[in-house]
């Protein structure tokens, strides 16, 4: 039942945290962190670039007359001879397009970096950009593969697609969510844009035949007989200013890059296929249920070590799910499943400790508790000397007489001590041992306080009225088998943890102690309710009313010892 319960409450926060986690979905700082974990995932999980990307870069290569001149016809012409298949120029001219319109025709699909609609622009040339849209954290890691209109168009990415997969311009189709050139689908957002992955390994500078981002200097092509021309057949050249101006670069993932490198790395993408889908929130969702779930059932069942190793194997199972799925082309948010995660394993901890508190305050006065769970805190053996009152109670007599079987023999005991401890808590009192057929009880230690001699005259006095009604429950008529018993002592013990350091138990050890059991001892003999040594009438500073009573003989004690038999104690209320 305990564990039951104990489930249904790790269940309960564990889904109150999800849910309190899923309030952050969208937040900027989160988002902010998934972007960077997208970032460090791309960057683990770099693949092979495709060949038949070609970006070049322009360094003043074509001279005063620019695009009109000799040195630009004779680029082109190079390029359309060594097979180039689409050609994006992304520094259009801004004049001589007549001169440019022969060469631009012979490549099977040509577009320059303009608006829509540019005047000039040869009618087979797409005058079309690519809207480059910075996230959250001001980097681009999304582009539009369709133009801005009433109608979507192809941007330069998928002309060049086209141009690579032998598609023509008009096949291009858009969809709800999706573009199809050829064979070819491509998932997209509602508004047509992908997640592009950007190597990190791009060096501005340096020549790589692997990587899309490393352009070819427009220099080594015009030398005659260029080894170069030999690369670039089947391919898509992607020509860019290089020039030392800023006017064109791009905060990504993979560092600043030119805009001839941004749209390089989006072709890129799409002929891998290594394009990715965020599911939206529901479907993220369902991830940190699922680990608020797992916690929130495995937690209870284990102990610490148990518990940590959990925690700590989920995260990364997490961790290792969420990168496998990436590779698959699924993004799955690792924020808010590790924020849950976390939450969980904090809140099941400390639910653990509570429980382990409350069970350990069943065992330890509230004082030794705190003593001991505080920083650095510990139950050391030994102890000190201190004034206190030893009281020592019995069952009621027909918990002795009774011929119950030990069942209900136990659970009727249960019910006397249980009512007994609530009155001595509320007078200050400790039950020190409740086993054999009399209670031990301190007054004064681990807590301290003043009037501790009336508090235990008055809770002992408090259990005997108690003692009547409970037994007639129990269906006892006979008065005398409801008769409970008590001896009190005031004076000197040392109290402490005693045994040894794989074992110990607080007690109170000391002449105080012995006189109280014999006292009590004294009271069954002699049929007293109560039975109080002198040195408690006078600590109690007459707030006691009781009765002389003979002196009686006690073990241990050369001369009879003075008695009193309580009646009353004058105090207002218990010491809470």
């Amino acid at each position: 039942m305990i564990r039951s319960r104990e489930h249904a409450l790790a269940l309960a926060l564990a889904l109150a945290l999800w849910l309190v986690c899923q309030s952050f979905s969208g937040n900027a700082r989160v988002e902010t962190l998934e972007l960077g974990f997208y970032d460090l995932r791309s960057g683990l999980l770099e693949f092979p670039t495709d060949l038949r990307i070609r970006p070049i870069g322009l360094d003043e290569e074509l001279g005063q007359a620019g695009w009109s001149g000799p040195t630009a016809l004779r680029l082109l012409d190079l390029l359309a001879d060594g097979g180039v298949r689409g050609l994006y120029l992304m520094d259009p001219p801004s004049s001589g397009w007549a001169s440019l319109a022969s060469a631009l025709g012979r490549f099977p699909v040509a577009a320059v970096r303009s608006e829509p609609g540019a005047r000039g622009v040869p009618p087979r040339t797409l005058a079309t950009a690519s809207i480059f849209e910075p996230e959250l954290d001001g980097v681009v890691r999304r582009i539009r593969l369709a133009v801005p209109g009433p109608s979507p168009g192809p941007g330069p990415g998928l002309l060049m697609l086209a141009a690579l997969e032998g598609v023509s311009p008009g096949e291009i189709r858009f969809g709800s969510g999706w573009v199809q050139v050829g064979a070819r689908r491509i998932p997209t957002d509602p508004e047509y844009r992908v997640w592009v992955q950007f190597p990190r390994s791009a060096a501005p500078g340096q020549e790589a035949s692997n990587s899309p981002l490393h352009p070819i200097s427009a220099a080594r092509i015009l030398k005659p007989d260029s080894p170069v021309l030999r690369r670039l057949e089947g391919a898509a050249a992607l020509v860019g200013n290089f020039a030392d101006e800023a006017r064109d670069e791009v905060l990504t993932s993979g560092g600043t890059l030119r805009a001839v490198q941004v749209e390089a790395a989006l072709l890129d993408t799409l002929l891998s296929g290594r394009l990715v889908h965020r599911p939206g929130r529901p479907g993220q969702a369902l991830l940190p249920l699922s680990l608020a779930l797992i916690l929130g059932f495995g937690l209870p069942l284990l102990r610490p070590g148990g518990q940590a190793l959990l925690v700590l194997g989920t995260a990364l199972g997490c961790a290792v799910l969420n990168l496998a799925a990436f590779r698959l082309g699924l993004w799955l948010d690792l924020v808010l499943p590790w924020l849950t995660l976390a939450g969980v394993a904090l809140s099941t901890t400390a639910l653990h400790f509570l429980r382990s508190r409350r069970l350990l305050g069943q065992f330890l006065a509230p004082e030794l508790l705190r003593e001991v769970l505080q920083p650095g805190g510990e139950a050391s053996l030994g102890g000190r000397q201190q004034v206190c009152t030893v009281m020592f109670f019995s069952l009621p007599a027909c918990l002795k007489q009774q011929s119950w079987d030990a069942a209900t023999l136990l659970q009727r005991r249960n019910q006397f001590t249980s009512r007994a401890t609530g009155i001595l808590q509320a007078w200050g009192g400790r039950v020190m041992d409740f086993q054999g057929d009399a209670q031990m009880v301190l007054f004064g230690a681990p807590r301290e306080f003043a009037g501790h001699a009336a508090a235990a005259t008055a809770a002992a006095l408090e259990i005997l009225a108690e003692a009547a009604p409970l037994v007639q429950e129990w269906k006892v008529e006979e008065p005398a088998l409801a008769s409970v018993h008590a001896g009190v002592c005031t004076g000197p013990l040392a109290v402490g943890f005693v045994g040894s350091e794989q074992h110990k138990e607080f007690a109170a050890i000391g002449d105080t102690t012995n006189v109280a059991a014999r006292l009590y001892a004294a009271a069954l003999k002699m049929g007293v309710d109560v039975l109080i040594s002198e040195t408690t009438m006078t600590a109690a500073s007459g707030v006691i009313q009781a009765d002389a009573l003979p002196p009686i003989s006690l073990k241990g004690k050369s001369q009879p010892v003075p008695v009193f038999r309580a009646r009353r104690v004058e105090l207002d209320a218990p010491f809470r």
